[in-house]
């Protein structure tokens, strides 16, 4: 299968040829309307696993609005697991990005919809979906720069001086859902007979962000390893996470304190990683989506922030079980969309110290529950 997040051919395909096909889609939409009362209704979110998290909060308020109307979710291969645990999405079909004939059939078949919003911020393939989509209305966002608007029948300013998940809401807000819902995640039980489990208080670290140039937003490998030193010297396990991509360099982390309570579970199914995030005594991520994973799921986080803001990409769970640390660099933060870097190195990544980390674990531990010294 072509990996579709981070394809730099697909990439450049949506940057060059984009913008001309959905201007020309647009002509062809006709006129349409937000309805009163829709009785079904297309979200397309087809990014990141993060983006999907903090979508599930303003789908359970488009939800609340409409009780009676049914939400189907369109996702890519990337995000469709986690939107499997999305309650509000009664149905969720993965489309296959590479091959877009067979990705709009797919689109087209459960349809027509009353709406359809596209949460989609800057890839011009999801306007084009949203004009291939048999909907009665269609809204999206008007991304500066990003010329992908035009298939709308309304399109919201997508801005970048608020938290994303409150430009969701007001595009959710067409559609008259004026809540303001949390991210819900809800992680199918275990399978009979359960999962094997650490058998002591354990921490999972997630190392491994995703997306392009997706380097500038790690720390250092060894400052993981002193963290990981500190947390077995506090009796804990320490579980390394991350996606089968990063099974190989997990299993290397692990492998370099040579303990026994280290251990990699890079590579499990999402699922599953949900399941321990929920047990974690604490959990140490980058800005990633297991990041926001661990947040909808309440575990206690330590979110580690470079080039990323947390204004506008921070963790959203309950404020007591979470602690963002950001470096003090007057360059950072400098992603908006997640693609504009303002240097070459990660030097806003390596600002961020192991001692400020671990003062921050210490203080979850010792407020949820868990030894600190």
């Amino acid at each position: 299968m072509v990996q579709e997040r981070g394809n730099p051919l697909l990439r450049a395909l949506d940057a060059r040829l984009g913008p001309s096909l959905v201007f020309c889609a647009g002509l062809f939409k006709g006129r349409g309307r937000p309805p009163e009362r829709p009785g079904s209704l297309a979200a397309l979110c087809l990014g990141c696993i993060g983006d999907t998290i903090l979508l599930s909060g303003p789908l359970a308020d488009l939800a609340k609005a409409h009780p009676d109307c049914r939400i189907t979710l369109f996702a890519g291969a990337a995000n469709s697991g986690v939107a499997r645990m999305i309650p509000a999405a009664a149905e969720v079909v993965a489309l296959p990005l590479a091959r877009p004939l067979a990705a709009a059939a797919l689109l087209r078949a459960p349809g027509p919809f009353d709406a359809l919003l596209d949460f989609g911020q800057w890839p011009r393939i999801s306007a084009l979906f949203s004009a291939l989509a048999p909907a009665g209305f269609k809204a999206g966002f008007r991304t500066p720069g990003q010329h992908r608007h035009y298939a709308y029948h309304a399109a919201v300013e997508h801005r970048a001086d608020r938290h994303e998940i409150d430009n969701f809401r007001a595009l959710a807000a067409l559609l008259g859902a004026e809540g303001r819902g949390a991210p819900v995640i809800a992680p199918p039980p275990a399978p009979p007979g359960g999962e094997p489990a650490p058998g002591r208080p354990f921490a999972v670290l997630h190392a491994f962000p995703g997306g392009s140039r997706s380097g500038m937003k790690e720390w250092p490998e060894e400052r993981w390893l002193d963290l990981a030193r500190a947390l077995l010297g506090r009796g804990l396990e320490v579980l390394f996470s991350g996606g089968p991509s990063d099974a190989v360099r997990a299993e290397a982390l692990a492998d370099a304190l040579g303990d026994p309570r280290a251990r990699s579970v890079a590579g499990a199914p999402l699922d599953r990683t949900a399941r321990l995030l929920q047990l974690a005594a604490v959990v140490v991520s980058v800005n990633t989506g297991i990041m926001h994973l661990a947040a909808a799921l309440g575990a206690p986080l330590a979110a580690l922030h470079g080039p990323t803001s947390v204004l506008r990409w921070g963790p959203l769970g309950q404020p007591e079980r979470t602690i963002s640390l950001a470096p003090g660099l007057s360059c950072a933060p400098c992603l908006h969309l997640g693609f504009e870097y303002g240097c070459r190195d990660n030097a806003c990544m390596r600002d961020i110290g192991v001692d400020a980390t671990l003062e921050a674990v210490d203080r979850l531990l010792a407020a949820h529950g868990e030894a600190a010294p």
